[in-house]
């Protein structure tokens, strides 16, 4: 949850499938399932290896410094959603885990919201996610000394694009959006008050060779 004034909240997938490529390490109302464009794997350029010489070919002298040809391997890069879960078909098998960390750090940011209980939500990522914990560090600024806050819940629209980006990482992209909500002291006076926020596009890196899966990278991805 961003900070007050320039809260954002993450969303629908950037045009290029190639930034699935990056191998880094970043309340939920809807359950809708993701979205992933049909592609066709790209296969990587066979290597064609230099032909074997004839039987009436000269071979090549012992003291000569001429290296035979060596075939260059294949440079083509993975790109698109196809040719990644081809790739690593585990971290692949992995995307429904994955997708159900990313809606759990919603349920607990709102749960955070709510009640001021960090827990939940804290178990979702690890401490290479500096924007989750700047969103839990957000939130508990805004109950000081008794505060409570009403509404402002965070809200998972739609998971639009779930793949790997490594054998060890999936990222789940999504969209999403934020109430409008109020601040609230121990007299149940309002004292600030936040608008709602259109919905934001979010990129999710997700460990799954953790146990359960955990967030390690959030990433704001629309403008």
């Amino acid at each position: 949850m961003p900070s007050r004034g320039s809260r954002v909240s993450a969303v629908a997938w950037v045009a290029a499938l190639s930034v699935l490529t990056a191998a880094g390490a970043a309340g939920c109302d809807s359950h809708s399932k993701p979205t992933v464009p049909t592609e066709a794997p790209q296969s990587p350029d066979p290597v064609v290896a230099p032909p074997s010489p004839s039987s009436g070919s000269a071979s090549v002298p012992a003291s000569s410094n001429t290296a035979p040809p060596v075939s260059a391997p294949p440079t083509t890069e993975i790109t698109g959603v196809a040719a990644l879960t081809s790739a690593y078909p585990s971290a692949a098998a992995a995307e429904p885990a994955a997708i159900a960390v990313v809606r759990q750090f919603f349920d607990g940011l709102n749960h955070e919201i709510d009640t001021g209980d960090e827990n939940a939500v804290s178990a979702t990522f690890t401490s290479q996610c500096v924007k989750c914990i700047q969103d839990v560090v957000d939130i508990k600024k805004e109950l000081p000394g008794g505060h409570t806050l009403r509404g402002a819940h965070l809200h998972l629209v739609s998971v639009d694009v779930v793949a790997p980006t490594y054998a060890t990482l999936v990222r789940v992209i999504v969209t999403q959006a934020e109430d409008g909500g109020e601040e609230l002291d121990k007299n149940g006076t309002t004292v600030a008050s936040f608008p709602s926020s259109s919905p934001l596009q979010f990129a999710y890196e997700v460990d799954i060779t953790k146990q359960p899966p955990r967030i390690v990278q959030s990433t704001r991805i629309s403008a």
